[in-house]
């Protein structure tokens, strides 16, 4: 099975949630800064780790860097260690967004246990809302055609 992992969490986490998964029959991948892939290399658990250039996990820059295998994967987890940071991800989700998978959790990681939803089943935000941005959105573009255009304005 193939599992990617993007570290959205601090090391104490990580290493909580890489000790309760079978890393001998699985084929783990797992996103991070390149300065941390030495840590996490070093625990002989046999993950793959992807190092990118930027400081954080950015759509454009792990897009570009083109370092995610081109492979199929079984399960997508993206860590937190708390629910209500469920919507702070947006540029993870654009990532997992042009992959190929089955099926991608949310997994919430807690001293004592770790607490998985399924990112299929969560309702991120209602119509309601995606209408309404696209109107604001609609709106702002007619606006600054009208500036431009009509008034001259640059």
């Amino acid at each position: 099975m193939n599992v990617l992992i993007f570290k959205t969490v601090n090391e104490e986490r990580t290493k909580h949630l890489l000790g309760n998964i079978d890393t001998l029959n699985n084929n783990v991948y797992i996103v991070m800064p390149e300065n941390e892939t030495s840590i996490y290399n070093g625990l002989g658990l046999g993950i793959h780790c992807i190092g990118t250039k930027g400081k954080y996990i950015d759509y454009k820059t792990i897009m570009e860097e083109n370092r995610i295998p081109d492979i199929k994967f079984h399960e997508i987890w993206v860590p937190s260690p708390d629910l209500n940071n469920i919507y702070t991800y947006w540029e993870v989700y654009a990532v997992i967004s042009e992959l190929r998978y089955c099926k991608a959790y949310y997994k919430v990681i807690r001293k004592d246990e770790i607490v998985t939803y399924d990112l299929n089943k969560e309702i991120m935000f209602s119509r309601t809302h995606d209408l309404l941005v696209s109107v604001v959105k609609t709106y702002i573009t007619l606006l600054y055609w009208f500036e431009k255009k009509v008034k001259g304005c640059k």
